[in-house]
């Protein structure tokens, strides 16, 4: 697994978070309790609901298309942390990979003070992982 792959998991995560709020905004204007959507002009209730309504309906079937990916990947992600002999680096990648922590949260989270530590120590993983592909073609 690569790193892009698994950093797709915390982009799937955010576009999740982005449509619930999408979601709730709509909702919100529907049921009367705001006006105002982003991206949208004001309107009355009962046009949100008729207006709305639609595209509510896309943006939840959307929203649990996402969730759906996000389970899979992280089911791939988890089978791939478990083929990890090295018990530091499976929490390291499950840190900032399934949990979405920062870098400096990973190395606190570790008892390391610096970011820079497990940044490097993650750059030095994929290195030799990469280094050992390239050695079996």
């Amino acid at each position: 697994m690569t790193v892009q792959q698994l950093g797709r998991l915390r982009v799937l995560n955010r576009e999740a978070c982005q449509l619930r709020e999408r979601l709730a905004q709509l909702r919100a204007v529907a049921q009367g309790r705001t006006l105002t959507i982003t991206g949208a002009p004001a309107v009355s209730g009962s046009q949100a609901r008729e207006e709305y309504g639609e595209q509510m309906a896309r943006i939840e079937a959307l929203l649990q298309q996402r969730l759906a990916m996000c389970l899979d990947l992280l089911q791939e992600i988890e089978t791939y942390l478990n083929g990890v002999e090295d018990g530091e680096m499976r929490l390291l990648l499950a840190l900032r990979y399934v949990n979405g922590f920062t870098w400096q949260q990973v190395a606190f989270h570790m008892g390391a003070t610096d970011e820079q530590w497990a940044r490097r120590r993650h750059n030095a993983f994929f290195a030799r992982q990469n280094k050992g592909e390239k050695g079996l073609i």
